[in-house]
């Protein structure tokens, strides 16, 4: 089967993830780039993914671990600038109480960020802000 014969999928979601700069079958280690002690796995991780220096040691957001080749893994992950992201979620919730604030019924998408801000949103916004701020 060809990859243009089968349905597509793009990945949203987010991991953890680390480098790995060294790797030890007998012991079960893991080196990773920027930290000085390695980590141990199961022999059941190593015998499933066969990590390999230069790869990414990867782990979801329920626990599960994995391997990635360091190509697969950067051509579908960019990095996560994480005070970017909190300050995203901070500015979801002053929008989400400012809209409910002045009667509006704020709609949110799948991922929870607020989908619909029409221009008289935005405009009731920054009057209400000009007031709360004067």
């Amino acid at each position: 089967m060809d990859f243009k014969d089968i349905p597509k999928y793009k990945c949203h979601k987010v991991v953890g993830a680390l480098r790995i700069v060294g790797v030890n079958y007998e012991y079960r280690e893991l080196w990773f780039e920027g930290i000085d002690l390695p980590i141990i796995r199961s022999k059941e991780y190593f015998y499933k993914h066969k990590p390999v220096s230069g790869g990414f040691y990867v782990v979801y957001e329920d626990g599960y671990e994995s391997f990635s080749p360091a190509d697969a893994f950067e051509s579908g992950y960019t990095k996560v600038d994480e005070k970017k992201e909190a300050l995203k979620e901070e500015a979801k919730r002053v929008m989400t109480n400012i809209l409910t604030e002045i009667g509006e019924n704020p709609q949110t998408n799948q991922h929870g960020y607020v989908s619909e801000v029409t221009f008289e949103d935005w405009n009731s916004m920054i009057r209400m802000a000009k007031l709360t701020f004067e």
